[in-house]
C-alpha cells in the first residue's frame, strides 16, 4: 500500500432494525396508494422472497436493514478501513451476527457511542483523525464496548475519513472515490441531501499530527461542525458549509441526491432501481407483493 497518499476510512452509520425505532416517519407516511404504486413499480421482480408486510413498522425496519446490507455488500473492498458504526451498543453483536450470514466480510462493527447525531459523528471523526498526545490510549478513546478500534499510523500519514448513513442505498464505489479524490485538495466534502441535509461528510486529516491539532481539522473545528446544527431540518448543509468557512476549511461539494425518508422518497427509489436493474433487484423485493 503505497505510504504517499493518505489512509482512506469509510463508516457507515446505522442503527439496528428494530420496528419502531427505525425509520419511523417512512412508516407513518406509508399509506395504501404508495403501497399499490410500490407494487406496480417492483412486479418486475421474478422471484417473491417476502410477504405479508402488513405492519408500516415491520416494513420499515425490514427496508433498513437491506439498505445497511446493501451498503455493505456494495462497497465492499473500498477503502483501507471499513466500520459500521452502529448503535445501540447492546445490538452490536446482532450486527456482527448478520454480517456472518450475509457472508458479508471485511468491515468492523463498532458503536455510535451515546448523544445526538453530531456528538456521535464528531466522536467518530475525532478517534480517527486527531492524534492522541501520546501514544497510550486515552479512556474514552475506545467507542465499542467490545473492542477498541485500532488507531491511524500517525508516522508520516495522514487520514482521510468519509461517513455516510443508510438513506442513499444506490451509493457506489465510484461515489466514495469521487469523495476521496476531493479530499486530496480539500479538507471537507460534502454530499447534499436534496432535503436540505446531507447523504456524505468526509473529513481530510493532515500527515503531521503536530499540524493537526493546530490548523486544518481540529477539535476546535470539528466541534463547529458538529456541534449546534439543527439536526433534521432543511438548514443543515447550509449551516455545516458556513461553519467550514468560519473554520478556514475548504469544502467540496459532491452531486445532490435523495435521501429515503418518506413514501415518496420510496417511491423515487423504487422507480431509479427499476431503471438501472431492469432484470430485477432484491432491495425492495417481495415488500409489497
Amino acid at each position: 500500500m503505497s505510504q504517499n497518499r493518505n489512509l482512506r476510512v469509510i463508516g457507515v452509520m446505522a442503527k439496528y432494525w428494530q420496528p419502531g425505532h427505525v425509520k419511523t416517519r417512512l412508516a407513518n407516511s406509508l399509506d395504501s396508494t404508495k403501497t399499490a404504486t410500490l407494487r406496480e413499480i417492483t412486479s418486475v421482480s421474478r422471484e417473491r422472497v417476502l410477504s405479508g408486510f402488513t405492519d408500516p413498522m415491520v416494513m420499515s425496519a425490514e427496508i433498513h436493514r437491506r439498505f445497511v446490507c446493501h451498503l455493505l455488500t456494495r462497497l465492499a473492498g473500498v477503502g483501507d478501513i471499513r466500520q459500521l458504526v452502529g448503535s445501540p451498543a447492546d445490538r452490536l453483536a446482532d450486527f456482527q451476527e448478520t454480517l456472518v450470514e450475509r457472508s458479508i466480510r471485511g468491515w468492523q462493527v463498532t458503536d455510535q457511542g451515546i448523544g445526538d447525531l453530531g456528538q456521535r459523528m464528531k466522536r467518530w471523526f475525532e478517534h480517527l483523525l486527531l492524534p492522541p498526545a501520546d501514544d497510550s490510549i486515552s479512556e474514552g478513546a475506545c467507542m465499542s464496548q467490545n473492542h477498541i478500534l485500532p488507531l491511524p499510523d500517525w508516522k508520516g500519514r495522514g487520514t482521510s475519513c468519509v461517513l455516510i448513513g443508510a438513506d442513499c442505498p444506490l451509493l457506489s464505489q465510484s461515489d466514495i472515490h469521487q469523495a476521496w479524490r476531493i479530499l486530496e485538495t480539500e479538507d471537507v466534502v460534502l454530499g447534499p441531501a436534496d432535503d436540505g441535509g446531507y447523504y456524505l461528510i468526509g473529513l481530510r486529516g493532515d500527515t503531521d499530527p503536530e499540524k493537526c491539532r493546530t490548523s486544518g481539522v481540529t477539535s476546535e473545528s470539528l466541534a463547529g461542525l458538529f456541534e449546534g446544527i439543527p439536526w433534521s431540518t432543511p438548514d443543515v448543509f447550509e449551516q455545516t458549509i458556513a461553519a467550514a468557512e468560519r473554520s478556514s476549511l475548504s469544502v467540496g461539494i459532491l452531486p445532490t441526491r435523495h435521501d429515503v425518508d418518506t413514501a415518496d422518497d420510496l417511491v423515487r427509489l423504487a422507480e431509479a432501481i427499476a431503471r438501472e436493474f431492469p432484470e430485477g433487484n432484491a432491495l425492495l423485493d417481495g415488500l409489497f407483493g
